[in-house]
């Protein structure tokens, strides 16, 4: 029998980004495992009360193929050094920790006045923490290394708001401060707004970088029906496609760039799956399976 090493969790599990190390909390203490022993290779103890008000566990992530990775120095390094580093948030408070440390490694209180916590991760490096107020209220980044916060007012409140560009860590951040979507391209590490664009969507869902960081694609709402916008990386308007005002269409479900770059896959709310090519104008829709059997 496999040893049976089971602790009563007040939170699910939270596994790390390469599925090596879980995260979980009992009995007031955060504890992280080794997934393939399940021993504990750190125990933490939480502010009293902290295990029933936290709201977030997140684990760091390298952000996509080509990301830089980095060392628990804030070095860059290579996989064998990835700082493995989470953080813990409830509305009055961020704890970030290293599991190589036995203390806690950083703490952000107040970052939240006026409006609750909506969500909270870390940002490009393991040294960047996003935290982001309820509707739109405002978004902050802070760097933990000098302990203090870029704002950005008025940002999209939906999760896929924002992406960062792969290789270099420039980040596309969608906002809306009046009647109009306006993207903003920011400076890696300072934030620093780089370029300002208005965009012609009715109130765009989402933005995505392409893996080799060239193109940017912008979905709109369902009310729009399937219509997606194609930037350059620096935010400059290079095509729009929209399905056939002819065709029912309940708007884009989902939307993924193929590893190279070249082709866009867009997945509708009736299940098709439609095709672009960077280069091109023409499409290819492929029908849901269910879309067939009714046919």
């Amino acid at each position: 029998m496999a040893n049976q090493n089971y602790l009563l969790s007040s939170q699910l599990p939270v596994p790390s980004s390469d599925g090596a190390l879980i995260a979980f909390i009992a009995s007031s203490q955060l504890h992280i495992r080794c997934a393939a022993t399940t021993d504990d290779l750190q125990i933490y103890d939480l502010p009293p009360g902290f295990d029933t008000s936290c709201r977030f566990v997140r684990w760091y992530r390298p952000r996509g193929k080509g990301a830089v990775t980095w060392g628990s120095d804030g070095n860059k390094a290579g996989d064998e050094c990835l700082a493995q580093r989470l953080l813990l948030a409830d509305d009055a408070r961020i704890i970030v920790y290293d599991i190589n440390k036995s203390q806690i490694y950083a703490e952000i209180s107040g970052a939240t006045t006026l409006t609750k916590l909506a969500d909270v991760d870390f940002g490009q490096t393991p040294d960047q923490v996003m935290v982001f107020s309820d509707f739109g209220y405002k978004l902050q980044i802070w760097s933990l290394k000098s302990k203090r916060a870029v704002e950005v007012k008025d940002f999209k409140s939906e999760l896929a708001c924002y992406s960062y560009r792969p290789k270099t860590g420039h980040l596309a951040l969608l906002t809306r401060p009046a009647a109009h979507d306006v993207l903003l391209i920011l400076a890696p590490h300072s934030h620093e707004v780089l370029s300002t664009s208005e965009l012609s969507t009715v109130d765009a869902r989402g933005i995505k970088y392409s893996p080799d960081g060239n193109w940017l694609a912008v979905w709109d709402t369902a009310s729009a029906g399937c219509r997606v916008i194609i930037l350059t990386a620096n935010g400059h308007h290079f095509k729009t496609y929209s399905a056939s005002e002819s065709e029912l269409n309940l708007g884009i479900r989902c939307l993924q760039w193929s590893p190279s770059g070249d082709h866009l896959a867009i997945g509708d709310q009736e299940g098709s799956v439609t095709l672009l090519g960077k280069n091109t104008v023409g499409c290819h829709s492929i029908p849901s399976p269910a879309l067939l059997a009714r046919n």
